[in-house]
Formats: structure tokens, C-alpha cells, sequence
């Protein structure tokens, strides 16, 4: 446990160890037992073995204080040796008091073992940070299963930049007012509809509706028909 001690200042602590083990401390801590009054003062790499339960206790000193405490015997470590502790009392802190955890250990997952996380809290992005997602996981949809898109970003290329085309595929415009059904193309990977800048009214592709001006992608080699109110049009390139 570690803590920061203020000269002057008294931190409780309630514990039901039988025994404390000054770890360091650069000056010495003072240790009152709240229930007897008993005053005990501890200097660096000491132990105050009690025999009984601790209970509420008052802490004193002044710096950085790292404290070990526990139940049944115990023999502190020799300068350079690992302290190893199997299992830790209960601790009850008093309104007002934090631990600070400054690191963890690494963790590591067995094979078949997994971590549930049921909630992460909120995430914000200060002004100039970003966050980089180098690559995604595949994304399956089951059967009956669908995505519902509202809004598409705009694309812009900036000068010199240009769209690819494999070679080997084949570019297909359709246009014209509505009610507009495009044929099935086993050969496309899919179509790209946009919408006419002066239409008056939504064009809709099995609900999904597009206002004037909008664009939409969509992966289909099947055919499918917009429809909408004449004289609005819309214009399909198929890829």
C-alpha cells in the first residue's frame, strides 16, 4: 500500500491485520491504535507485530510511505529479496481517501479463456489528438440480418488524384425518370445511384430514400427499381 503523508496531518485507516511492515518511509511513521490509545513509532523497514486485529488505526509521518500489513506470522524480506504476500485482509477506507494504482502487470489469456467487457467509458478526443485504426475485423451478417445506412460522406479527390478501374470491368450508366429498374448483372460488383440534383421529391430503393443531390453505394448483382415521382431522375453507374 502505498501513501503520501503530510507533516501534520493524521490518515485513518481500518484494518484487520495482525501485524504492519514499513517497506520505506524516509523519516519514521507514527502508528496509534484508535481503540487503546497505544502510540507506537516506526522507523524504515520495521514490523509491528500486534498479535490481534489491528482495527481502526491512525497514521502519521511526513513523504511517501509504502506499508505491508497481513494476519499470522511474519518475517520481513532481507534488503534485495522479494516479498511475496498470498492473500490480503480486508481494507476500509474513509470517505475522501483514493488509492492510486500508477501500473498493472501484464495479464495473459489462456487458450479458450475470453474477458466479457460489459461497458467502457466514454472516450474524448482533445483538439489536434486522433485516434489511428489500422485494420478492422470481417463483419458477418446472418441470414435475414441488414444494415440500415442513413448518410454516405462525400468523396473528394484532391488535384492529381484519380479513381482506378481494374482492368476487365465494365462501366454501365443507367438514367432516367422514375419509376428506373436496373437489370441483374452477374459481372458488377455493384452500383453507384445518385440522385438528381433538381429533383423536387425523395427517390427511394426499397424504402432507403434519397433526397436531391444524394449518392449511394451499393454491392448487388441483382435487379432492383427506384422508384419516386416523375419527372425526378436519378443516374446508376454499375462497377
Amino acid at each position: 500500500m502505498n501513501l503520501n503523508l503530510t507533516k501534520g496531518q493524521t490518515i485513518p485507516l481500518t484494518i484487520d491485520s495482525t501485524w504492519l511492515f514499513v517497506e520505506s518511509i524516509s523519516g519514521k511513521l507514527s502508528v496509534r491504535i484508535d481503540e487503546t490509545g497505544e502510540s507506537f513509532s516506526l522507523p524504515n523497514r520495521s514490523v509491528l507485530r500486534y498479535g490481534k486485529p489491528l482495527g481502526r488505526i491512525l497514521l502519521s509521518g511526513e513523504g511517501a510511505l509504502s506499508l505491508e500489513h497481513g494476519v499470522g506470522d511474519f518475517t520481513p524480506p532481507v534488503e534485495g529479496q522479494k516479498l511475496d504476500i498470498q492473500t490480503m485482509p480486508s481494507v476500509s477506507f474513509m470517505p475522501g481517501q483514493t488509492v492510486g494504482v500508477t501500473e498493472l502487470p501484464k495479464v495473459e489469456i489462456e487458450v479458450g479463456q475470453s474477458v466479457g467487457v460489459s461497458s467502457l467509458p466514454k472516450v474524448q478526443i482533445e483538439d489536434g489528438q486522433q485516434v489511428d485504426i489500422k485494420t478492422l475485423p470481417d463483419v458477418q451478417l446472418k441470414s435475414g440480418q441488414s444494415v440500415n445506412v442513413g448518410t454516405m460522406p462525400s468523396v473528394e479527390l484532391a488535384a492529381g488524384q484519380t479513381i482506378k478501374v481494374l482492368s476487365g470491368s465494365a462501366l454501365s450508366v443507367h438514367s432516367g425518370e422514375m419509376p428506373l429498374e436496373v437489370p441483374a448483372n452477374p459481372a458488377r460488383k455493384g452500383v453507384i445511384i445518385k440522385a438528381s440534383s433538381a429533383n423536387a421529391g425523395l427517390i427511394s430503393l426499397n424504402g432507403f430514400e434519397l433526397t436531391a443531390g444524394e449518392k449511394l453505394t451499393v454491392e448487388t448483382a441483382a435487379t432492383f427499381t427506384l422508384t419516386g415521382t416523375a419527372p425526378d431522375k436519378a443516374q446508376v453507374l454499375e462497377y
